[in-house]
């Protein structure tokens, strides 16, 4: 299985790719066996662009570094701005016997300083978790982990947990969601009014089964509101998504349920807009052929959503407008051989990708929908293990070396 078909093999065979190894699975964990994994990624990470590049080699650290003080073996798995100059990071702390647990911590770029720093162990009867993803409301924070009832790669049953932590990090309440039998997410989204959490399930071990994607909802103390449940298929955990008013858009790729599709078609991106209240799609698009490597999509404040994807010599880039059109779609000769991370801006956006040197070097890309054009604007830099773009720039855990992992937040 290659490409996308992939990401719905295992949770287990592939990865948890966003920000981190999006070029070649789709999965947002890798445990194939897990510790292996995590050592291979956390190794061969890619290296992401840094205004000050000339600054030193990589390993350097800048002014500004925030040091995070991370325990050996952590892997970060996601990074959410909380308020002004405020951060989440969450991820997992992987041992040498294969298990790993669940870590989130709060960084201030204003204080300069970790505020807190949380590890959440495994539930009873589970023997390792990750925390999936992490957001705040008022003083409180939320995480969603993923717990596991083996390292192995099969058989396992894994089930996401939601956890309230109050202002200094301190564990007050953990939930199962309870949504199905074995369970992913891509989206945690917390308000003043509720708490929601989207993903995945499938009624059997090791994501095999029929296939439905879920919404999940809690009150603050975690109380669960509601549960809706679309048994159509489902998108993979390395997936984006957002809420549009009352819709759903979510972008990655996408398992159906009936007859067992051929591995060439096994699991083709899709772009859609949900309408969870009545349990329906509003459209789907299909933006590129199944079995592309490196397929990513951001959201445009326009409605639309840009896609790009990588597939023998070509780099394809792609728009999904406001009504699931699929437009502006052209390929040029691929200037990178994977595809970490994208920032949209207007009609054009940057990503962040891996040059296919040895070793890889990393570049960002300018791609100008408008003229068709893919650009080269800035070299490699240090060595970033997640980041995360907003609109003031974008965010990063680095491996500094001997420092050891660092937080640096930088301006566009």
């Amino acid at each position: 299985m290659t490409g996308t078909c992939a990401a719905f093999a295992s949770v287990r065979l592939a990865g948890n790719c966003t920000n981190r190894q999006r070029g070649s699975v789709a999965w947002r964990q890798d445990r194939s066996p897990r510790t292996m994994g995590r050592k291979r990624l956390r190794s061969a990470w890619f290296s992401l662009f840094s205004s000050f590049a000339a600054a030193g080699a990589i390993g350097a650290t800048l002014p500004g570094d925030i040091p995070l003080e991370t325990p050996r073996g952590f892997v970060p798995v996601s990074i959410t701005p909380i308020k002004a100059g405020a951060y989440c990071i969450s991820g997992e702390v992987v041992a040498e016997a294969g298990s790993a647990t669940a870590l989130a911590m709060l960084v201030d770029t204003n204080k300069r300083q970790v505020v807190w720093r949380s590890t959440i162990p495994p539930a009873e009867s589970f023997v390792t978790n990750e925390a999936r993803s992490c957001a705040g409301s008022g003083s409180s924070y939320y995480v969603v982990t993923e717990e596991s009832t083996s390292t192995a790669v099969t058989p396992s049953q894994s089930v996401l947990f939601i956890h309230k932590l109050d202002a200094d990090g301190k564990l007050v309440r953990r939930q199962r969601i309870d949504a199905g039998f074995d369970e992913w997410s891509y989206l945690l989204d917390v308000s003043a009014e509720r708490i929601s959490v989207v993903g995945g399930d499938s009624d059997s071990p090791d994501r095999s089964g029929t296939y439905s994607t879920f919404m999940a909802q809690f009150d603050s103390d975690l109380a669960q509101t509601n549960l809706v449940k679309l048994p159509t298929g489902a998108f993979a955990p390395s997936s984006v998504a957002r809420f549009d008013g009352r819709y759903l858009r979510v972008a990655g790729p996408f398992r159906p349920n009936g007859p067992a599709p051929t591995p060439a078609a096994c699991c083709g991106y899709a772009v859609s807009k949900i309408d969870l209240a009545k349990r329906r799609y509003i459209w789907s698009a299909h933006p590129d052929e199944p079995g592309v490597e490196s397929p990513i999509a951001a959201f445009g404040a326009d409605g639309s959503t840009h896609y790009l994807a990588l597939d023998s010599g070509k780099l394809t880039a792609a728009s999904v407008d406001a009504s699931g059109r699929v437009t502006n779609r052209f390929s040029v000769s691929k200037p990178v051989c994977s595809v970490e991370a994208m920032d949209v801006a207007g009609n054009a956006f940057e990503i962040v990708g891996a040059a296919c040197d040895e070793p890889p070097a990393s570049v960002m890309l300018s791609v100008d929908f408008s003229g068709q054009v893919v650009s080269l604007t800035r070299s490699a830099g240090d060595i970033v293990l997640i980041a995360h773009f907003d609109r003031l720039g974008w965010a990063a855990v680095v491996d500094a070396g001997d420092v050891g992992d660092v937080f640096r937040r930088m301006g566009e």
